[in-house]
């Protein structure tokens, strides 16, 4: 760790959190109400759904095993657990340890030093049931996306949308590199399928001669929005989803095509950007920081989103009262699909074409080592210390180092009082138990 680092690290308490509270002390009875006041709306209860919110309701439970850190100081005795995580896409402390490795790996190894484009591509709420009720069509719906950003990016590459027309011939190899994220929960929590891209904002080629970068600037809003439009209703057609009579009357409703919003960033030189841009498009449904208020006596949650029409007096947010049984209705129907890929990756950025690269030994920016996803793998300290700024393996009594001498997986309930250690933990059937009297919590 470094040595500017100094601050001393408090272990997190994982059933401190209101979404915690919120799901542990309503999840029995949600499962028992949800065929009848759910499952009509929102489809059956899906057991990879319930595997996922049991996974997180055990996260940082030390009776699941754990690290034991200790210090390393013969006269100092001090010494505490790092429990196993439950890794869940809806558990905003896990998420946040899976963004910070894929932001390391996305901005080091994949994205050019170029300036992006971030293009949010909406559905109207008509669609939106087709994608909740089928979740598979969402990946053809990102693949579609991606061949669509490919053509409109090489078209203004080759000067069809300038003004006055300049065509140029570009090579047939020239494609810019786009990351489709696929996104489903909107600000309420509410199902709202839709798809975050980052495009490169030029076409590449991997020629030998320097003059291979083809920018592209410029696309038009009406074409990218009646180019996503025909892209959803031909892929509904074709699955079957609806008649090309029902598309054709969609189009005559929006005539200007579907809503889509697209922002240039200049990422050249700017790996904080790139980094920041990077976190954005991967990110857990709800974080803690937007669940403003949890009422145990009505059980009624009040959660913080943005809003469209930014209001002065509440800093562009806008609030939602809901049941604790409404939130986790919601939030579940988020979890991803079993065996489904959210992040897909198209043109220069695709694998083959970053692997062709490679054999080139061609770089795709300054900060490009070779390494592959799994070497961005951080470690526990190295996240806490990136986050918070704290070094954990600093003890707080002597200030020596601390070092993780034992890992636990198996008898852990017999390690647990063999080591005495300090751990609170909440049971899934009890209230908050204490196994021996550690220091003060946080």
């Amino acid at each position: 760790m470094p040595e500017e680092i100094s601050g001393y690290y408090t272990p997190h308490y994982h059933f401190k959190t209101q979404l915690f509270k919120i799901i542990k002390r309503n999840w029995p009875a949600f499962k028992t109400a949800y065929p009848e006041r759910y499952q009509n709306r929102l489809g059956e209860l899906k057991k990879y759904q319930i595997t996922t919110v049991e996974k997180f309701l055990a996260c940082s439970n030390p009776h699941n095993g754990f690290s034991y850190v200790a210090c390393t100081k013969d006269s100092c005795n001090h010494h505490y657990v790092v429990p196993f995580s439950c890794h869940t896409e809806i558990c905003p402390s896990c998420s946040e340890k899976n963004v910070l490795e894929y932001s390391d790996w996305l901005t080091s190894e994949v994205l050019f030093n170029v300036s992006h484009k971030h293009t949010v591509l909406t559905l109207p709420k008509e669609l939106r049931e087709y994608f909740r009720i089928e979740p598979k069509l969402l990946g053809y719906l990102a693949k579609n996306a991606g061949k669509m950003l490919i053509h409109l990016s090489r078209e203004s590459a080759k000067g069809v949308y300038s003004k006055p027309k300049h065509i140029i011939d570009i090579p047939d190899d020239a494609m810019p590199g786009i990351i489709v994220r696929i996104e489903t929960a909107g600000g309420d929590l509410q199902f709202n399928s839709h798809l975050h891209c980052l495009e490169s904002c030029g076409c590449y080629s991997p020629r030998d001669d320097e003059d291979n970068y083809f920018p592209s600037p410029y696309i038009p809003y009406k074409v990218l929005r009646r180019a996503w439009m025909n892209s959803v209703l031909r892929l509904l057609v074709n699955f079957k989803k609806i008649s090309t009579t029902i598309a054709d009357g969609i189009k005559a409703k929006y005539p200007n095509g579907f809503n889509v919003n697209s922002t240039i960033r200049d990422h050249t030189g700017d790996k904080e950007l790139m980094y920041r841009q990077a976190q954005y498009i991967q990110k857990a449904p709800l974080s803690e920081m937007r669940i403003v208020n949890y009422n145990t006596n009505t059980e009624m949650v009040t959660i913080r989103f943005r809003r469209k029409d930014f209001d002065s007096n509440h800093k562009g947010y806008s609030f939602a009262t809901i049941s604790a049984f409404e939130l986790i209705a919601r939030l579940i129907q988020h979890i991803h699909y079993p065996f489904m890929h959210y992040t897909h990756y198209y043109g220069q950025y695709s694998v083959r074409r970053r692997g062709m690269r490679r054999k080139q030994q061609k770089k795709s920016n300054p900060n490009e080592t070779g390494k592959n996803r799994t070497g961005y793998r951080s470690s526990w300290a190295k996240l806490i210390w990136k986050v918070y700024g704290v070094n954990p393996l600093l003890c707080p009594v002597c200030g020596s180092v601390m070092k993780v001498t034992l890992i636990v997986t198996k008898n852990v309930e017999q390690k647990l009082k063999q080591l005495n250690i300090n751990v609170w933990y909440y049971s899934l059937n009890n209230e908050v138990h204490k196994i021996v009297k550690a220091r003060d919590s946080p």
